[in-house]
């Protein structure tokens, strides 16, 4: 059985063919902006979520599903999601930030 990731947008093609191949992929309504109860929907089912800037993954979309297992954030900054901001309160794993191969980290 497949795990499931959830896109809180729509992806170039490409990005959902990667995905298919290992997971089942589920893409949310791209239709306006996603609140936190929409949110805690969501990620209620799913091991992955890959969201954009404008939904907010807080503390409470967070413990909706405690069998999370990742989350990716699409978007420059990582302002909007809770672990970031919360981390050394946070029982999950460690936080990883990627960088741009364009821009080394600062």
């Amino acid at each position: 059985m497949k795990q499931t990731v959830v896109l809180t947008a729509q992806f170039p093609e490409v990005a959902l063919r990667i995905l298919g191949g290992d997971f089942d992929v589920i893409v949310q309504s791209t239709e306006g902006i996603h609140d936190e109860d929409e949110m805690k929907e969501i990620v209620a089912d799913a091991d992955g979520l890959i969201s954009i800037l404008t939904d907010p993954v807080t503390r409470g979309v967070l413990a909706a599903n405690p069998n999370l297992r990742i989350v990716g954030n699409c978007a420059v900054g990582v302002d909007n999601i809770a672990w970031w901001r919360h981390a050394s309160s946070a029982s999950r794993s460690p936080i990883r930030r990627t960088f741009s191969p364009m821009r080394p980290p600062t």
